[in-house]
């Protein structure tokens, strides 16, 4: 991650104001080193060892570079505002960048004119130490430290390998395991440069931004302050409120009866003994208005002194509140010998409520009752008529015969059965029951299949029973029954309603850690995730528009967790809707 951010920091010109600022002023020093200082001293060594005009034009050329430096430099640090004109900066870059190549240059033309090897050493070194040095100066900004460091060195490194001697050789050496560690060195400067500009700046605009009244205090007066702490005490001018006495900002007396000059001045010595110190207190604005703040006074040393760090911050709405939950607790207190009655008032509200729900439920299984009763009696009732109507048909004829007389006499008796045993699986499914009795899943799924069975095949929707769960346990077996048929009645009517291709619902039961599961899912595309947690709320349907009542759902959740203490659950799977209902073993 360094080695990315190192690199994008090479090819960048949005640099922090402060850096530019920074850059420009140590960037004249920079300049003397490289462009003056070091091009005497490269005039000086190769004095008779190379045409003198190649070395005037190299002094010159510096001397140039050096001026143009300067004016940049001069240019960059003229800010009015935080903005920088970038074309000065490029400009300084491309100054650095022909400082940084003279240099290989007239190394160069003194390799080609066979200077010795001893001047020629020395002037690596000349060149290594001042890139060494230019840390300090170039490493403000990186992109200008990387520009004169890389073609200041590797262009010596590569005249040593076509020109040089073993000496120039191992030196090369030394400068190309060198040359990472400089760059590795002077991005480290400058990011620590621009985190702790950075980290300034951070500070300053929670100074200036903070909600809270921030305050520096030396001698007991005020240095400095932040915009809220003016807006506090109503003062238009910050040089007006610096030179007020804090004394001046608070009422004689505070509320504990100790004169406020002789408790202000308690508080700040506590701070300044104990290092912090917090407390509340009454301070008034300049139109008198009085008004709470908590304080917190911290001791800080800033270049050497010892000031005070405050925190104002107004809590004259909190005070208000406790004033209140006061007066309310009173209120409270009052109330409580009437308490009992609203208790049980509300209680009966309650339960009457309840018992509201429970009937409008117990009026919305009629209906499915009703609905279920005439879908199971659809069939027999055709068939009776069926077979009524061939004997009257054959009455009418003159054809009838003892043997047909007795078929459909025997039929219509056989459909008939059939309609009274559906009554009584109704009647018994629906008896109230609130004994504890001792059942298995496998029946509890029978009894309500027994009833929807014959709709989930008329409107072919595939029924998948996984049932492991053969244990026995207690609980209300009708009303559990009606969990059951309720949850496959959703699934059912979920499936017509969307017209999904090859419908199923699964029933699967299992036991895990002591508990006896039963799951009912289908493949209904589920239930939208907006509204998954409000399914169980009374009144509340996705079939408002077909007379849903919204407590289906609702009553199964009572049943399930409140009458059998398990839990029933809502979750969406791959394919639909899938409903658990856990009861625990104990």
């Amino acid at each position: 991650m360094m080695k990315y951010s190192m690199f994008k920091d090479i090819f960048t010109f949005n640099y922090h104001h402060r850096l530019v600022v920074s850059y420009s002023k140590s960037s004249s020093d920079g300049a003397l080193a490289s462009n003056i200082i070091g091009s005497i001293f490269v005039f000086v060594v190769l004095f008779n060892s190379v045409p003198l005009a190649y070395l005037i034009t190299f002094v010159v050329i510096n001397i140039c570079i050096y001026i143009v430096r300067k004016i940049t430099a001069i240019k960059l640090l003229k800010l009015d505002t935080k903005v920088y004109d970038l074309k000065y900066l490029k400009m300084n870059f491309f100054l650095v960048l022909l400082t940084a190549i003279s240099y290989p240059s007239v190394i160069l033309i003194a390799t080609l004119y066979g200077v010795d090897e001893a001047k020629l050493l020395l002037l690596y070194m000349g060149v290594t130490a001042v890139v060494a040095g230019s840390i300090g100066t170039q490493g403000i900004i990186f992109t200008a430290f990387v520009l004169y460091s890389s073609f200041s060195l590797i262009p010596l490194v590569v005249i040593s390998i076509f020109y040089g001697s073993e000496t120039l050789y191992m030196f090369s050496f030394i400068i190309f395991v060198y040359f990472p560690i400089h760059i590795v060195s002077g991005y480290r400067y400058f990011i620590s440069l621009r985190d702790s500009i950075s980290l300034k700046d951070t500070f300053q605009t929670i100074y200036d931004k903070s909600s809270d009244g921030i305050v520096i205090i030396q001698n007991s007066r005020f240095k400095d302050c932040n915009e809220s702490i003016l807006k506090m005490f109503d003062y238009e001018n910050k040089s007006i409120f610096l030179n007020t006495k804090l004394t001046q900002l608070s009422p004689k007396l505070q509320p504990d009866g100790i004169s406020s000059t002789r408790k202000l001045l308690i508080m700040l010595n506590k701070a300044y003994r104990d290092g912090s110190n917090s407390f509340e207190w009454i301070h008034k604005t300049t139109a008198d208005k009085e008004f709470w703040v908590e304080i917190v006074l911290t001791r800080i040393n800033l270049d050497g002194e010892e000031l005070i760090h405050g925190v104002w911050r107004d809590i004259s709405d909190r005070k208000n509140l406790e004033i209140k939950q006061v007066r309310a607790q009173e209120e409270i207190e009052a109330l409580n010998h009437s308490l009992a009655d609203r208790v049980e008032e509300e209680v009966g509200k309650n339960r009457k409520k309840d018992q509201q729900l429970l009937e409008q439920s117990r009026l919305a299984q009629m209906g499915e009752m009703l609905s279920m009763i005439a879908h199971q009696w659809r069939q027999p009732l055709a068939a009776i008529s069926s077979s009524s109507s061939a004997l009257e048909l054959k009455a009418n004829l003159g054809k009838i015969d003892k043997e047909t007389v007795l078929r459909n006499s025997q039929n219509i008796s056989k459909y008939t059965q059939h309609l009274s045993t559906t009554i009584d699986d109704f009647r018994d499914f629906f008896k109230p029951n609130k004994e504890l009795s001792s059942v298995t899943y496998y029946e509890l799924i029978d009894s309500a299949l027994s009833i929807l069975e014959i709709s989930l095949k008329t409107k072919n929707i595939s029924l998948i029973r996984n049932c492991d769960c053969g244990e026995r346990f207690n609980t209300y077996a009708n009303e559990m029954k009606q969990v059951i048929l309720n949850l496959i009645k959703n699934a059912e009517d979920i499936l017509v309603e969307k017209g999904t291709q090859n419908p199923y619902v699964k029933l699967a039961t299992y036991t895990l850690d002591d508990k006896y599961i039963l799951e009912v899912s289908d493949n209904g595309g589920g239930i939208p995730e907006e509204i998954i947690d409000k399914i169980f709320d009374p009144y509340f349907s996705t079939k408002l528009d077909k007379n849903g009542t919204g407590l289906g759902l609702y009553m199964s959740k009572i049943i399930v967790e409140d009458h059998c203490y398990g839990k029933l659950n809502v979750t969406n799977n791959e394919d639909g809707a899938l409903f658990q209902v856990v009861i625990s073993a104990s």
